[in-house]
């Protein structure tokens, strides 16, 4: 939501609306100086929105308050090998599959090279047959009287 936004919601917004949707980013001081100004008149006013404030703001501060956490020695190190091990097994694991690949692939080719030549020889068999047309019988002129 651009500052502007914020500013024309915030002047439209019924008495009741509430800001804690923009807190996080009020705590990470991630707002724009007007949209900050908002939101402080609003927490000043809203003692749900405050509460909600306060929660998050003790959450933050507590995870701040933990500092930075060092790996051990050599960690990246043992990572990025595990890592390399693992994609060359999948890379041999994805080697080994495709070469199982052809010679199935070489059995289906086969077996549609045999269908096809049997449709073939089917249809060469079909027109090699004459084809016997059979005349029919003269028609028969009706006689005249009793039979």
């Amino acid at each position: 939501m651009s500052t502007r936004e914020f500013v024309l919601h915030a002047a439209t917004a019924p008495p009741g609306a509430h800001v804690r949707h923009r807190l996080n980013e009020f705590l990470d001081r991630e707002l724009a100086p007007d949209e900050e100004s908002l939101v402080r008149r609003h927490l000043a006013e809203c003692p749900a929105c405050a509460g909600e404030h306060e929660r998050l703001a003790l959450a933050v501060g507590s995870l701040r308050g933990l500092g930075r956490e060092r790996a051990p020695e050599g960690f990246a190190s043992r990572v990025l090998r595990r890592v390399r091990r693992e994609r060359r097994s999948e890379l041999q694991r994805w080697s080994e599959a495709t070469q199982k690949v052809p010679w199935e692939g070489g059995i289906a080719i086969i077996l549609a090279a045999v269908a096809a030549m049997a449709v073939i020889g089917w249809s060469v068999v079909e027109k090699a047959r004459p084809i016997v047309v059979q005349e029919a019988p003269a028609a028969q002129t009706p006689r005249a009287g009793p039979p």
